[in-house]
């Protein structure tokens, strides 16, 4: 009996430790169950190969410019220099971090004259000039913001490749930029006719006149485009027969074809879109900059097809435009797969909806768009993909109002995303900024305050017109606008007033260029009004658009000259003139201004006590030569 029980006691024992062991093995097992998607990189070579292409992109002893991007500077960082795998290239980032500084100390620089400073160095590295700069060991040193000079590389003229498009290159010089693999090499402007001919066959003197002052931003005359279409000649790529340009062959690729060089392997990654957002972003980034060459190559062939008159050139490039769009879909849509969390792939979405083929895509990219903000709650990520969002849905309601019932759900769903986040950015944060007086303007609290205005205001103008869509006796706004405009009179002020300020509000939360142009002519209605509060009315809103200086002054002129003035004077009116003629360079029509400003005031010690800081302004302005 007593042996009958050790033998249950001792099976108890080991069927206890058995489970025990298989407890512990489970519970060591399972995070790595779990965790295998997201964990496993074995066949991850993402940024290895993003490296290595892009060096593989370049010539032999070219200039090599990187945005800034960490998956770009660091991996070229360290085959460049850890495993001087590409010693001849002259590496840059535009930032100016961790390659040559060829912008100088842009930390302790004046950011203006960085900008101008940019420009500069860019334009004689693109002439095949180097950047040198004077030795400064004191940040102190006055020289610190001293231009380079610049010497002649060694090897002579060097090809000069980016991995991005620099914008406005012909502020630079009479450059274009020719895609080869995965990086832009920046090229003569008359190579861009090349890759016009190459489809088009053939175009006239004044056709290449108008492509190239488009291209340039500057009028060209007749003689410019011979000589460029001489050079080409010369070079056996195009033929001049009469008045036509005529295409032979385009210039040859710098090196041999690129996709059948490049390593990419990310493709055959099962469990890519389960890692790690970094790593995921350069597979986004491939799509993602296909996608906008693609894009971008629709709209050359778009311009392209609008000048071209002959029926069997204009077929080949709508069959091409069709097939860039097709690829542009295929590119995007995989980057949507894999960058589900990622705002990289806002591009993409923004594209869905306003395509440039006019497909209407929308309701692909609003799911998405939703399944994105969810990842950023609270966050102040959310803030810039929700005014994207909101731009793209108020535009979609603008242009079809029958959908508004259908978007407006979204869209107020999206304003309590807004509040909630704003409601972590209380305005408490004002108490931690000194006054404006005493640096506030430059205190980070203080900048984080106004920043926090600015999205409360958006969010409140939103809010606003929301409400204002939903009211029962909402109306068409742009046909009430255009009714506006062919019978003026049938108007009353207030109506007129109303109808302005939203196609306003409407324009600045969507930028929505109809609305702004029938905003436009309504002010135009309204410069032919006698009525004084009216006039002071459309010069308030004036003043607050950028683009309507022009009015600005019109309307303040005709306040200033108003007989009802006298009665009732608005200094303010002057002033602001006054400092809008300063800001814009019109130093003489500012002085004017202002001293208008002043006499208003010398007449009461109530407005000069009022208007104390602006005399200031006015006395420091007019005192000036």
């Amino acid at each position: 009996m007593q042996m009958l029980i050790e033998e249950k006691e001792l099976f108890r024992q080991k069927l206890l430790r058995g489970i025990g062991i298989i407890l512990v093995l489970g519970l060591g097992l399972f995070p790595y169950v779990s965790n295998y998607k997201t964990a496993d990189h074995h066949l991850d070579y993402l940024n290895h190969d993003y490296g290595k292409n892009l060096m593989a992109s370049a010539e032999m002893d070219s200039v090599y410019m990187t945005e800034g991007g960490d998956n770009q500077v660091f991996s070229s960082l360290y085959f460049i220099y850890a495993e001087k795998i590409r010693p001849d290239l002259s590496a840059y980032d535009q930032m100016g971090n961790v390659f040559k500084k060829i912008y100088g100390l842009m930390l302790y620089s004046d950011p203006r004259a960085i900008a101008r400073r940019k420009d500069l160095v860019d334009s004689n590295i693109f002439a095949g000039l180097e950047p040198f700069y004077v030795p400064i060991s004191n940040i102190n040193d006055p020289r610190v913001n001293l231009d380079p000079y610049f010497i002649p590389y060694w090897q002579g003229r060097r090809p000069v490749y980016l991995t991005w498009q620099r914008p406005e290159v012909w502020r630079l010089g009479d450059y274009t930029y020719r895609r080869y693999g995965i990086m832009y090499k920046v090229e003569p402007i008359a190579h861009r006719l090349l890759d016009d001919l190459s489809i088009r066959g053939s175009v006239s003197v004044g056709e290449a006149q108008y492509l190239f002052s488009d291209w340039l931003r500057r009028p060209v005359d007749r003689g410019y485009v011979l000589d460029q279409a001489k050079s080409l000649a010369s070079q056996g790529y195009v033929k001049l027969e009469g008045e036509r340009i005529v295409f032979v062959r385009s210039t040859p690729l710098p090196l041999a074809d690129y996709f059948s060089r490049y390593r990419i392997r990310w493709q055959n990654i099962p469990n890519l879109p389960y890692l790690d957002r970094m790593t995921r972003e350069i597979a986004i980034g491939y799509d993602m900059q296909m996608g906008d060459i693609y894009r971008e190559r629709i709209r050359s062939l778009q311009t392209m097809y609008q000048r071209e008159t002959r029926p069997e050139v204009r077929e080949k490039i709508a069959m091409e435009i069709t097939n860039a769009w097709q690829k542009t879909k295929e590119v995007y849509r995989e980057a949507m797969y894999y960058g589900y969390d990622s705002v990289s792939i806002i591009g993409a979405l923004v594209a869905f909806v306003e395509n440039e083929v006019g497909e209407d895509l929308s309701e692909e990219a609003w799911p998405r768009f939703r399944k994105l903000l969810s990842y950023y709650h609270n966050s102040r990520t959310l803030i810039g993909i929700s005014m994207t969002y909101n731009q793209l849905l108020l535009r979609t309601i603008y242009r079809y109002p029958e959908r508004k019932n259908t978007l407006l759900p979204l869209l107020e769903e999206n304003v309590r995303y807004l509040r909630r986040t704003l409601s972590l950015r209380t305005e408490s944060k004002l108490k931690e900024a000194p006054p404006r007086d005493m640096g506030g303007f430059v205190n980070p609290a203080y900048q984080s305050y106004q920043e926090f205005l600015q999205w409360k205001q958006y969010t409140d103008m939103l809010d606003t017109v929301l409400k204002d869509m939903r009211l029962p006796q909402a109306f068409d706004l742009e046909a009430k606008a255009r009714e506006l405009l062919q019978k003026p009179e049938s108007f009353s002020a207030e109506m007129k007033q109303m109808i302005l300020i939203q196609l306003i509000q409407r324009t600045q939360l969507a930028n929505y260029v109809p609305y702004a142009k029938l905003a436009g002519d309504i002010m135009d209605i309204l410069a032919l009004e006698s009525d004084y509060q009216m006039l002071l009315f459309a010069w308030q809103i004036a003043m607050q658009v950028p683009d309507w200086t022009a009015k600005a002054y019109l309307f303040g002129d005709r306040i200033l000259q108003h007989e009802d003035f006298a009665r009732q004077p608005v200094p303010e009116v002057a002033y602001n003139l006054g400092i809008l003629a300063y800001q814009s360079g019109d130093t003489s029509r500012a002085k004017e201004y202002l001293r208008r400003f002043k006499s208003l005031c010398e007449t009461s010690l109530q407005l000069q006590a009022r208007f104390a800081q602006q005399l200031r302004v006015a006395d420091m302005i007019l005192s000036q030569p």
